[in-house]
């Protein structure tokens, strides 16, 4: 029993070390656009609009669309599931705007998908754009921290030098940017 506890033991540091002596995590490898769509997914409210939308307007239409009427919760269960419309009964749900839920307990997500800050949207659009989002946020999450009931010193410190190098790299990213573009331009000319 002592022999193996002892070569269990020893067979863990033999790992260990074999994964590095001071067990750090490492970081995932990632592309500088992947890198800045990350950060910018930690920050995106500071740098776009709302989302899902409030506009009562658009969830009325996409409704309309797809033959659904809207019923509070408080009538649901005293309505017909169809009205003389044809229109089939939904309520939204109070915690997640824009998805509402039919008669038969089908979720209906009417939230505009080709708009939201997701990680694949995110990665359709180019470095530079990203990187000017990017600043965007991290101007107006330092500016709201104004806001703030607690002592944000650090975090404006932290907020401020990341701020500096982002800023530093996305005029790397214009300039590139401007680079390619005008090389694309020389060559189609030709």
């Amino acid at each position: 029993m002592k022999k193996a506890r002892t070569r269990l033991l020893a067979k863990k540091r033999a790992q260990q070390e074999d994964d590095g002596a001071d067990n750090a995590i490492k970081k995932k490898d990632r592309t500088p656009k992947e890198q800045v769509v990350v950060d910018l997914l930690c920050r995106w409210w500071y740098a776009m609009d709302d989302w899902p939308p409030n506009d009562p307007k658009y969830y009325e239409d996409e409704l309309a669309k797809r033959n659904l009427r809207r019923v509070s919760v408080q009538e649901w269960e005293w309505v017909a599931d169809t009205d003389d419309k044809g229109r089939s009964k939904v309520y939204e749900l109070s915690q997640f705007k824009g998805i509402f839920r039919r008669a038969d307990g089908e979720k209906v997500d009417l939230r505009p998908m080709e708009t939201c800050p997701s990680y694949t949207n995110f990665m359709k659009k180019d470095l530079p754009e990203l990187y000017s989002l990017l600043v965007k946020a991290y101007e107006n999450q330092i500016k709201d921290l104004v806001n703030s009931k607690y002592d944000e010193a650090a975090l404006r410190e932290t907020l401020t030098t990341g701020l500096s190098k982002i800023r530093e790299k996305s005029q790397q990213a214009s300039q590139m940017s401007y680079a390619t573009g005008a090389t694309a331009k020389k060559l189609q000319l030709r």
